[in-house]
């Protein structure tokens, strides 16, 4: 499906659940998933019925799975690479980890994956100016923003 997100963040479920509302409004179909195992079994799921997702919103650090409160070091990174392999197209990560922190870790996955569109966006920056707005079109494919 062309409009459709995995959202994998532990935040979705409490302070930026009024993002999940705003995704929905302007057209996109988003599944989420609040820890790897989650969102794994999502994109598998949705692999089988060759229903890929088209996109991916992800944290960079997740839980591991539910009742596992222990964060794994950016294993955002590792669910960006299942979810590439299972025909995602454009990986979003949504983080309050600074890009200077995992530089070398999304350069790597950007190299490796070339063909696929990237971005990285502060969740602290997520309300000034057009940072949603251009979150959103990235999801969405819009050529404007990439």
């Amino acid at each position: 499906m062309k409009n459709s997100v995995l959202w994998a963040d532990d935040d979705a479920q409490h302070s930026l659940l009024s993002l999940h509302w705003l995704l929905t409004k302007r057209g996109l179909a988003v599944d989420t998933a609040f820890n790897y195992v989650g969102a794994h079994d999502l994109i598998v799921e949705r692999s089988r019925a060759a229903t890929p997702f088209h996109s991916a919103l992800l944290d960079v650090i997740l839980p591991f799975a539910p009742q596992k409160t222990t964060l794994q070091s950016y294993l955002g990174f590792k669910l960006a690479e299942d979810a590439l392999s299972h025909g995602v197209q454009a990986v979003a990560f949504l983080t309050v980890v600074r890009q200077i922190e995992v530089l070398d870790e999304f350069q790597d996955i950007q190299r490796r994956y070339g063909q696929t569109r990237f971005a990285y966006v502060d969740k602290l920056r997520l309300l000034e100016g057009s940072t949603i707005d251009e979150l959103i079109s990235f999801l969405l494919a819009d050529p404007r923003f990439y």
